[in-house]
């Protein structure tokens, strides 16, 4: 159950950059999520999904992503505890944010970083993580593709 309701907590430092304020596009997500309609999802082809992604980050101008940690619940206050702490000391990112709601028993905890595509940043992120000993079922995701894949959840 999440708490108060919440399905979230957050937590910036001082210095957390906000998504360009661009709206100079081509297209808007309605179009490509109409377009997305079109086809059936199980039947879709890689290279199909990967034009969509890559229109949707046309469309939004957001290029960040995140590393996921899928912690058990009997472990995730211990990480989430450790990760808000490099957090603040500026070794992660400036965002990270953990699920209030276990599911099969484990907790997701995101650490963000500006650029997916910045593979330096996104590197030095996964090194302090496993210096940390906290690479736990971990995954990366540019937002783009959590864009994409909420949608069709939508649909």
């Amino acid at each position: 159950n999440s708490l108060f309701g919440v399905e979230w907590i957050c937590f910036r430092t001082g210095n957390f950059r906000t998504e360009p304020d661009n709206d100079d596009h081509d297209e808007t997500l309605d179009t490509i999520f109409t377009e997305i309609q079109k086809y059936p999802h199980s039947r879709m082809k890689k290279d199909t999904k990967d034009k969509f992604i890559n229109r949707i980050l046309a469309a939004t101008d957001n290029t960040s992503g995140k590393w996921m940690l899928f912690p058990k619940e009997q472990e995730v206050e211990q990480v989430w505890k450790k990760i808000v702490d490099l957090c603040n000391s500026g070794q992660l990112g400036d965002t990270v944010k953990v699920s209030n709601k276990p599911q099969n028993d484990r907790f997701l905890i995101c650490v963000y970083v500006p650029n997916f595509r910045d593979v330096e940043e996104v590197t030095r992120v996964l090194k302090v993580l496993l210096v940390n000993n906290l690479y736990i079922d971990c995954g990366f995701k540019p937002d783009a593709m959590t864009i994409y894949v909420d949608h069709l959840r939508e649909t």
